[in-house]
């Protein structure tokens, strides 16, 4: 005790470093101790008694009090007293905490990906249609997040780096019932719904479903031909990053499902029609827009309604045309007698 004041002595070889980094109106001095050669050894903090003392068992609270109230500058603009800054080329703006770098960094990812759905939009000449009045629940419990971080920390946990891996819709997203829009080689627009009685089908890129970090990384990379896969769509939505994403269930054919490990040629049932049936994915997908090059049909009925729907002229219009009635079951679960599919 010196006066009215309380004094720190520490040696520690780190506090000097961390020091200059404290805004100049903090509610305590310090002054760096130096050994006869002139060496900084230490720092020593001075702080009065009555606003920030040990025995007052409140003071802690005092500080972040000042904080809060904006007596003691934050103003992540200023750049004294800032110890972590961005790295990005052009931008000077430093932070006292890591977690707002983190933010101010996807801030500037997002940037990069509006700019880049700026760029695509146009081209698709997007036509939205109604409102989705509630999103479905599968859709919903597909989104991944990190239940540890607000803010993805890629680095430091293995969750936040999946989800930044994982593609996915950016929160807030509007969700819609319809979508007009034109692929990329088409000359005419096509439609997709959220509908049940929807009979038309987005077909998807085989080079984004062979991408890496992709739902099938690894699998669809070893097929030799893949073919584009059709998709059930569940949900239409544009999101934080202005990207039209759609959500929804692929569709495989017997070739497809065991070349990619959905299930084994030994479990494709007896009565399955080749050529004319699929199976549907258990697990729910996000695609771009952007990745849908065509369309085809698929009728979510039994085999004797498949008959009668053969001879609609939208049938035979589309490229591909196929009935559904088996829906796979997620893996490691039993549904009914079978531990591989379900029949609808």
């Amino acid at each position: 005790m010196e006066g009215n004041a309380v004094k720190l002595k520490t040696a520690s070889k780190i506090e000097h470093l961390i020091a200059p980094t404290w805004p100049s109106d903090v509610p305590w001095q310090q002054s760096l101790l130096q050994n006869d050669t002139g060496s900084v050894i230490g720092v020593s903090f001075v702080w009065p008694e009555d606003s920030f003392s040990r025995s007052d068992m409140f003071g802690k609270k005092r500080f972040w009090d000042l904080k809060q109230s904006g007596m003691i500058n934050r103003n992540v603009t200023a750049p004294s007293g800032r110890a972590f800054f961005c790295k990005r080329t052009g931008c000077r703006m430093r932070f006292s905490n890591v977690n707002d770098l983190v933010k101010h960094q996807s801030e500037h990812r997002g940037d990069e990906i509006r700019e880049e759905s700026q760029r695509q939009n146009p081209s698709l000449h997007l036509e939205w249609r109604g409102l989705m009045a509630k999103v479905p629940k599968a859709v919903k419990d597909s989104i991944v997040q990190c239940e540890r971080h607000r803010f993805a920390i890629p680095s430091d946990c293995m969750s936040c780096r999946l989800v930044l891996e994982r593609f996915q819709p950016k929160q807030p997203a509007t969700w819609y019932r319809k979508l007009h829009f034109r692929p990329a080689g088409y000359t005419e627009s096509i439609s997709i719904t959220t509908d049940f009685e929807s009979l038309v089908s987005p077909m998807i890129d085989p080079a984004w479903t062979r991408r890496k970090y992709g739902e099938f990384d690894g699998v669809a990379r070893r097929q030799d031909n893949p073919t584009p896969l059709l998709l059930h769509v569940l949900g239409i939505c544009m999101d934080d990053y202005e990207r039209p994403i759609i959500a929804g269930r692929y569709y495989y054919t017997s070739e497809s499902a065991v070349s990619m490990g959905k299930i084994f040629s030994e479990d494709i049932p007896t009565n399955f029609v080749e050529n004319e049936e699929v199976f549907e994915d258990e697990a729910v997908h996000f695609v771009p827009v952007s990745a849908v090059v065509g369309y085809g049909i698929v009728v979510r009925c039994s085999r004797l309604r498949w008959s009668s729907y053969q001879n609609l002229p939208l049938l035979k219009n589309a490229p591909v045309a196929y009935f559904s009635r088996i829906l796979l079951a997620p893996a490691g679960q039993r549904i009914g007698r079978s531990t591989i599919v379900v029949v609808k």
